[in-house]
């Protein structure tokens, strides 16, 4: 824990570079609790395998604690998820304002309860209320701060906090409240935060394979036997939950598997490219026809759908670029082991095909 100003932060998912001291990097490093919560958000569809939740944020606010209005900054995909615990507490977001050309400066604004923003009236505001979720991307979140007074009381009125935009959707709060007097609470903040650095890479890749495989557990490319094995081993290894039961591991997934100091070793099944099975003289029947072609569809829908993830990333650095110039240079390893992914799928189409 931290002590800061006005909060209590617990971080985790992620480690600071060794090689550079410079960059938090991407690491299993979550209690199972907050593990479980990101998993969650991916199956459903909160977020997705190539902007993954790896960043969690516990910040503890007791009685006159608060966070002041800020955006998160470009060091984040512009996605955030927030799941408020123990109490309800008034969250404004704020009038549009142009980000800084620093970064850090978004940090700093979360103590300056007496910036002019601060003083302003929210452009809107939400009741955050004890087990609900609030997620805001897009312009929520790169043009109107958000913040959190630490005045003992949250005012509901439209004077003090402008439209309370969800209060048709509250279940805690009476209609016909007036204030929301604050008692101790904990808010669980989730993201995905991008590396600055390009010294490892692979931790990326690993997590954003094994998150595809949550998203999507029926469409990842699959070990299979070596070109060795028999027809029926290359069968138990085709489904993704299948264990294999006398196949071996090909020697480039098991080389290529990284294992990380203070990190469990990520699993080698269900993450590399299947190799060559031997092949069958059998005629297939038409139903075997069919269930290849509805994998092949399954597999060309999921690659259609990692170039455009490629894309919502190119998308993303370019709209940053104007913001801070070595954004893009943050976000490419990342985009590198994009294409590697890709790669693995384009394999198994052709795969399917020579098939």
């Amino acid at each position: 824990k931290r002590e800061l100003d006005r909060r209590v932060v617990q971080e985790y998912g992620g480690q600071m570079c060794a090689e550079c001291n410079a960059s938090f990097v991407a690491d299993v490093n979550q209690p199972p609790w907050t593990d479980e919560l990101c998993n969650a958000l991916v199956h459903d569809r909160v977020f997705t395998p190539t902007t993954f939740p790896n960043n969690v944020r516990i910040h503890e606010y007791a009685v006159g604690h608060g966070i002041a209005p800020h955006v998160d900054g470009p060091i984040y995909v512009p996605r955030v998820a927030i799941v408020s615990l123990q109490n309800s507490v008034v969250m404004g977001f704020y009038p549009h304002r142009k980000p800084y050309d620093d970064a850090m400066e978004h940090y700093n604004d979360t103590f300056r309860f007496d910036s002019d923003i601060a003083q302003q009236r929210p452009h809107f505001s939400l009741v955050l209320e004890p087990r609900s979720l609030l997620v805001f991307d897009a312009d929520a979140y790169y043009f109107h701060p958000h913040g959190i007074s630490d005045k003992p009381a949250d005012s509901l009125l439209e004077a003090d906090a402008g439209p309370i935009v969800n209060r048709h959707l509250l279940t805690q709060t009476p209609a016909d409240a007036t204030s929301i007097e604050r008692k101790p609470r904990v808010g669980v903040t989730i993201r995905n935060l991008l590396p600055r650095c390009n010294h490892a890479p692979e931790r990326n890749e690993y997590c954003m394979r094994r998150v595809w495989k949550i998203a999507k557990p029926n469409d990842m490319p699959t070990n299979t036997s070596t070109s060795g094995s028999s027809p029926t081993s290359a069968a138990t290894t085709a489904s993704p939950q299948a264990k294999p039961a006398s196949a071996t591991p090909s020697p480039k997934a098991t080389s290529s598997t990284p294992n990380y100091s203070g990190m469990s070793k990520p699993p080698t099944e269900g993450l590399g490219a299947p190799s060559r099975a031997s092949p069958s003289t059998d005629v297939p029947s038409a139903d075997a026809l069919a269930e290849v072609n509805r994998k092949l569809d399954k597999i060309i829908a999921t690659q259609v759908e990692l170039q455009n993830a490629v894309k919502q990333l190119q998308v993303i650095a370019a709209h940053s670029a104007t913001q801070q110039s070595s954004f893009q240079t943050e976000v490419s390893g990342v985009l590198d082991h994009l294409t590697s992914s890709i790669l693995d799928v384009q394999s198994s189409v052709a795969s399917n095909e020579d098939d």
